[in-house]
């Protein structure tokens, strides 16, 4: 049983236990650093008994501060000191978000060297391929599974040369904790001071959808100038929202630039503190143990929270459902007329302000009730999730970029001039962005679809060992160098950047017609009942798509529906061991009804010729174990389409689900 918060607060040093109280709106401090050695040592001295990193530990939060996290950094440096690293070095890292993980970040660029990370769930063929290509001279690993597999490593695979364990047990020689232990009787190794902001800061490998890693190296400005961007877009606009203290949950993966940059670097320039989150399974759950001011997420955090909240309202009475989606639509003619700049009437003003206090906060209470804003990168959020989180008060702003640009292009602030719902905010200053036919290299008109390039400080050096790779994504304009993206896009009214798509993720019908399958399946991934769906019909008359069942609501549904099911509902354990590709349950056609059903619904506003008019189920979900998904969640399609080959063939041939749209949708 979860503690009440009361008791859990009782349990935290005082100092956070204050800043569990409403986050005070003042300026940031004016931090000067170039370098993030500096931003580390900045932000150690300006907020020293400010949380900084809390980690789960029975039920709770426990909390390191800004000054007690310098001490750590300062035993690391003489830790990675012992294993000889030094400037220009390479420590490479396998493991998820945790305290250590950030220790050794800034004891690495201490030193000079640079952080080479990984994911414990990649495969070992990508470690063995990015410690040979990084030339990593030390390796951090999580757990004793992980070293059990690379224990082996050092003289065999690339320069490596030690193995280090975070978990190991303090009497053994690879133990992590053991050398940190150590490090306090021996003498002090300091901060480098001859860092420039031109030197290397880090290597992050794309996880890409195909091909072999490709190690984006990112200097110390390109992070810097970044976070400065940002920082100055959010001041200039947000007088009431500048980049202070906040509170915010730490799930997104460090190892990608996503958390890298906006929510490890930005926020400690920032003072702020950041809850660890153990899983991705506890993130409700430690929403309310910490009551966060922000969220950073990639979407399936608010897709989540949203069904979430809407289940629970459909599950009211009829009354109480009517008044919630009466308030929401209130709120939803006021910010409609905010964001296209009409006026907001009174009596419009008045009803809005009555049903936020009266049922709206209700709502944000269930989210901790102190949630002031979310950040959203790494794939679209669909508009009505977009629309929701607005109307409740408390708004998602977009922001676009890649690693390759460390990795804002684009942000969206609180401010409307500067925010537009469904698209990724403006160009940050000193970044600009050209939109280009990717043939022709020509630049496109406003409000026509092209590929999205960019220049400015936040690009990075280029790729390692890769002059082959650098040479297709730079070219010059104007004296400057732009980096072309690969993602299609336009630039809305001269000024919001909308992406429509990935061009190599594009596929061209029989009839001539190009299809950018992932803007669709996130509008098909709103229906309940669909957890996930991966569309493709290369060469052919009509797309075709494989559906992963939302089981969490498909099981409630198939017991209310019993009565009309020959098959009996599966059982989460029984999905989980499914063997065969199939269970009885997908062959009944209550079942295959009700997905055709929710198809048909969502997809209401899409062309005729977007709309997959086949589809079988899957049972398994595409994830990271099976290598279906990035560590940031977008499809691999090739190991899609390779695994279910025999289904993809059957749906071409007309054998699956077929999905009868009705006459009269857009055709264009």
């Amino acid at each position: 049983m979860m503690r009440s918060f009361q008791t859990i607060t009782k349990r935290l040093p005082r100092h956070f236990a204050r800043s569990l109280s409403a986050v005070p709106l003042r300026p940031t401090l004016p931090l000067e650093f170039k370098t993030l050695i500096e931003l580390h040592n900045e932000a150690t001295k300006a907020y020293t008994t400010n949380p900084m990193f809390g980690t789960y530990v029975d039920g709770g939060f426990e909390w390191i501060n800004y000054s007690e996290f310098d001490v750590e950094v300062a035993k690391c440096r003489i830790v990675l000191n012992e294993h000889n690293i030094s400037k220009e070095d390479k420590v490479a890292l396998i493991s998820n978000n945790r305290l250590e993980w950030a220790t050794i970040k800034y004891a690495t660029v201490g030193l000079g060297g640079q952080i080479v990370p990984m994911y414990e769930a990649q495969l070992e063929k990508d470690w063995d391929y990015i410690l040979e290509d990084s030339d990593a001279k030390l390796l951090v690993v999580a757990t004793e599974a992980i070293y059990e597999k690379v224990k082996s490593y050092p003289g065999k695979i690339g320069k490596v040369e030690h193995v280090l364990c975070l978990d190991a047990d303090e009497d053994k020689p690879y133990s992590f904790k053991r050398w940190m232990s150590e490090a306090v009787t021996k003498a002090a190794v300091p901060a480098r001071t001859d860092i420039t902001e031109n030197d290397l800061c880090t290597i992050i490998y794309t996880s890409g959808t195909t091909g072999k890693p490709k190690g984006v190296e990112l200097s110390h400005r390109n992070i810097v100038q970044d976070l400065r961007g940002a920082n100055d877009l959010y001041i200039k606009y947000d007088n009431m929202i500048e980049l202070g203290p906040q509170v915010s949950l730490a799930f997104l993966p460090w190892a990608h630039v996503f958390g890298m940059t906006c929510e490890l670097h930005e926020l400690s320039a920032t003072g702020s503190a950041r809850a660890i989150v153990p899983s991705r399974e506890m993130i409700l759950e430690c929403l309310q143990l910490t009551r966060p001011t922000c969220i950073l997420s990639v979407p399936v955090l608010f897709n989540r929270v949203y069904d979430s909240v809407m289940k629970g309202v459909s599950e009211q009475s009829a009354l109480r459902q009517k008044i919630v989606h009466s308030a929401l639509a209130v709120s939803r003619e006021r910010n409609h007329n905010l964001e296209f700049g009409k006026p907001v009437s009174s009596w419009l003003a008045f009803k809005h302000k009555w049903v936020d206090q009266i049922v709206l906060s209700k709502i944000r209470a269930r989210l901790g009730g102190r949630l002031r804003y979310m950040g959203a990168g790494g794939a679209a959020t669909s508009l009505p999730v977009l629309q929701f989180f607005e109307d409740i008060g408390i708004p998602i702003m977009e922001g676009y970029g890649l690693t390759e640009t460390s990795p804002m292009i684009s942000a969206g602030t609180i401010a409307w001039e500067n925010r537009r719902l469904g698209c990724v905010g403006v160009a940050l200053p000193d970044v600009k962005i050209r939109i280009i036919d990717p043939d022709t290299m020509e630049e496109r008109p406003f409000d026509t679809d092209g590929e999205i390039t960019c220049s400015g400080p936040n690009v990075m050096t280029g790729y390692r060992n890769n002059p082959k790779a650098n040479e297709e994504v730079f070219y010059h304009h104007n004296g400057e160098k732009y980096f072309r993206t690969g993602d299609m896009g336009q630039m809305v009214e001269g000024k919001f950047l909308k992406i429509t798509g990935r061009i190599k993720e594009q596929f061209k019908l029989e009839n001539g017609k190009y299809v950018v399958p992932a803007p669709l399946e996130d509008v098909y991934a709103r229906s309940p009942y669909i957890a996930q769906i991966m569309i493709c019909g290369n060469n052919n008359p009509h797309p075709i798509a494989l559906v992963v069942p939302n089981y969490a609501n498909l099981l409630p549904w198939c017991e209310k529906h019993a009565h009309e099911l020959e098959a009996k509902a599966p059982t989460p354990d029984q999905l989980v061991n499914a063997d065969t590709q199939t269970l009885d349950i997908f062959n009944e056609s209550a079942f295959t009804d009700l997905i055709n059903q929710e198809m048909v619904r969502v997809s209401a506003d899409l062309k005729s010729y977007e709309r997959p008019t086949m589809w079988l189920p899957i049972v398994h979900p595409f994830s990271q174990d099976n290598q279906m998904l990035t560590p940031k969640m977008s499809l691999r399609r090739n190991v899609i389409v390779a695994t279910y080959k025999d289904k993809i063939d059957e749906l071409y041939a007309g054998k699956g689900h077929k999905v009868n749209y009705p006459r009269g949708n857009r055709d264009d």
